[in-house]
């Protein structure tokens, strides 16, 4: 077939939407589409080389193979091997294991099961991947495994009678789409059946069954509705919208449209696909995509912080000249004349050799637990995670902290960030030869009748708070903690990708009226039972992975230390407060602020003297806890007295408070 300019521009339409998406513009929400482009383009371009074959009975699985070898693997193995020694340089171990799973899987052309088995393509732990993008790749070559024997088979034993063969699975594929797409959205999107009638879309119009348009009026009419399903498509998808299945329809449609409108005639949108520029960007677009996605992971993971405008910026230039070096000094000496490798056995012995190199390497990663001897011990100590744990003294979800030998005079209650602070009140009672108990369940605010409708099991914490109460009575508890991530659960939500519904109908209305209204039933039945019961504000949330920020930065060499803005903390809590407000005046309640002591002016600190002061991005650590003491101390010794709290939240230094084993809180 003869070569097309204006396919090289469509592949230019379809990665800068990528390059976009990737980078954060939100004008481009739905850039990710333009890898179904890619699939309609390959899956065109492909079918015409194989039909070509056929018809002139020169058709060798091999020699498909040795195309495929020469287009793909080179410009993928310079990049796996900078991604590889960018990775052993600056991930930390447990972000290692996950590459060294990713390039065993991207070796192997599995990566998209793989990525299916992790969250989804839009949720934050697999953005941190940098070899994410290569299931699109996977997808394709487990496509043609079987694609081109397919249409081989048909040539043989079915006349030829190709669209009779590829229409119905065309039709099966896409019927698999929609039915997949809503039963397991995360396997959808990466499943190579799901997504094979988008690359037999190109294999159809290959077919050329339908005349090709000579009218250059209906030409443009065509290529215009093609550009404008593609623009629609790029801005009005976003990554709430149900993808693949029918919605994918739209950006695979106005590619084939853009293709078959050019096919026999020139539109003006082919002649400007054409242009050298435009062109160029589509010649490169396959190490442009490759080395895109790459760079700004590294970039944000080492800086450990979103990118600005500009260093987004430099990063996407920095992309194109890298792609352009890759296009011209690896990609094309593999492929035109005066190839490096000429010899097919040649060419895939050492394809077979790097592939298991790479393989190797990424199964080393994974079996050495991501190789932690390459940072020094005082780094691998910043990275740790440490758990407060007290599983020998606890019995049915009430974990007894302090002196063992006392009586039990008051419990802390609430979900797992509860149980975060628990170091604190077990240092505390300890001191003072107290005892308590923790009692938390993750998820679980401490609010009676809760029911939380986004998950499987919505009365599991009703159920939950109703026994601990029943407990506390029990028990004959003098004084109750409350604490728990209060915003989450009254806001509806504990990040852009994790709802909380407090309703069966999800109206945020309605679940901060029922909010308030489970914390006025808690606190009344609480008062009916006769306990002193003291409120403890949400800890800050901080939107970091905290013991990872710290470590990456020093891993990168920074010396900066990360700070949140008082003010989010203070926005986020804003309706809480209001709610805390309400409540403290009407059952003479006091409140202890974390705020107090971990929030200064403008920002929060998330770490003292090196140490992590959270677990990740809310939970406190042992650090933490110990970090906050001070605040809990009045509550404890003086009997829970409001003006000892007060006290607490307006000078917190002036509590002298030593732990055994631990500093003294200090700025």
């Amino acid at each position: 077939m003869r070569h097309r300019p204006d396919i090289d521009g469509l592949r230019a339409i379809a990665i800068v939407p990528v390059l976009l998406f990737h980078a954060g513009v939100r004008q481009f929400s739905g850039g990710f589409v333009g890898v179904d482009v890619f699939f309609v383009i390959s899956g065109y371009l492909i079918s015409n080389l194989v039909l070509d074959d056929i018809s002139k009975e020169r058709f060798s699985i091999l020699h498909f193979y040795e195309r495929r070898v020469r287009r793909i693997l080179p410009a993928l193995f310079f990049l796996t091997l900078c991604a590889s020694v960018a990775a052993y340089r600056f991930l930390a171990p447990e972000d290692a294991i996950t590459f060294g799973k990713s390039v065993f899987a991207t070796m192997t052309f599995s990566s998209n099961i793989f990525f299916s088995r992790q969250t989804g393509y839009f949720q934050a732990p697999v953005e941190t991947s940098p070899l994410l993008h290569t299931w699109s790749l996977a997808v394709e070559e487990q496509f043609y495994i079987f694609y081109p024997l397919f249409l081989f088979l048909v040539s043989r034993y079915w006349r030829k009678r190709y669209l009779s063969a590829l229409l119905p699975t065309f039709c099966l594929s896409f019927l698999y789409s929609i039915w997949l797409v809503h039963a397991s959205p995360s396997r959808a999107f990466y499943s190579a059946p799901a997504r094979a009638w988008e690359l037999l879309l190109g294999g159809i119009l290959a077919l050329r069954v339908i005349p090709p348009l000579r009218n250059r009026v209906a030409a443009n009419v065509g290529a215009f509705l093609g550009f404008f399903l593609l623009c629609y498509s790029f801005v009005a998808y976003s990554a709430s919208t149900t993808f693949p299945g029918p919605t994918a329809l739209y950006p695979t449609l106005g590619a084939a449209l853009l293709i078959y409108s050019a096919e026999a005639s020139t539109p003006v949108l082919a002649a400007v696909l054409s242009a050298k520029p435009v062109a160029f960007i589509g010649l490169i677009s396959y190490s442009l995509y490759l080395w895109h996605w790459v760079l700004l992971v590294f970039a944000r993971y080492s800086l450990a912080r979103p990118l600005t405008a500009w260093e987004v910026a430099g990063v996407l230039v920095a992309s194109v000249l890298i792609a352009t070096v890759s296009w011209s000094f690896v990609e094309n000496p593999f492929r035109g004349r005066g190839r490096i490798i000429g010899s097919r056995k040649v060419l895939f012995a050492s394809a077979a050799l790097a592939s298991t190199a790479f393989a190797s390497f990424g199964l080393l990663l994974y079996l050495r637990q991501g190789m932690p001897s390459r940072f020094e011990p005082q780094l691998l100590g910043l990275m740790a995670r440490h758990y407060w744990t007290r599983g020998d003294v606890c019995e049915n979800h009430f974990c007894q902290v302090g002196d063992n030998t006392a009586t039990p005079s008051f419990v802390v209650w609430g979900d797992s960030h509860a149980g975060a602070l628990a170091p604190a009140f077990d240092s505390i009672a300890r001191a003072d030869q107290m005892s308590g108990w923790i009692v938390f369940s993750s998820g679980c605010a401490p609010l009676l009748d809760l029911h939380r409708y986004e998950g499987e099991d919505p009365g599991k914490c009703a159920r939950f708070n109703r026994f601990v109460l029943n407990e506390i009575t029990a028990r004959h508890v003098g004084t109750v903690f409350l604490h728990s991530r209060w915003a989450a659960y009254c806001e509806g939500n504990r990040g852009p990708s994790h709802p909380i519904f407090l309703t069966k109908d999800h109206v945020p209305e309605q679940d901060h009226a029922v909010f308030e209204s489970l914390l006025g039933e808690t606190l009344n039945e609480l008062e009916r039972s006769h306990v002193n019961v003291i409120l403890i504000a949400s800890v800050p949330e901080v939107w970091m992975d905290v013991p990872i920020v710290l470590a990456r930065r020093a891993i990168a060499g920074s010396k900066s230390t990360p700070e949140f803005p008082y003010a989010e903390y203070l926005n986020r809590q804003a309706r809480v407060s209001r709610i805390f407000s309400e409540f403290t005046e009407r059952y003479t309640i006091p409140i202890i602020h974390p705020d107090s002591i971990l929030c200064r002016s403008a920002s929060c600190i998330v770490a003292n003297q090196n140490a992590a002061l959270y677990m990740d991005d809310s939970h406190l650590s042992i650090q933490g806890a110990l970090y906050v003491a001070p605040m809990l101390v009045p509550s404890l010794r003086s009997g829970s007295s409001k003006s000892g709290i007060d006290r607490a939240k307006n000078e917190p230094e002036a509590l002298h408070f030593v732990v055994t084993g631990a500093d003294t809180p200090s700025r």
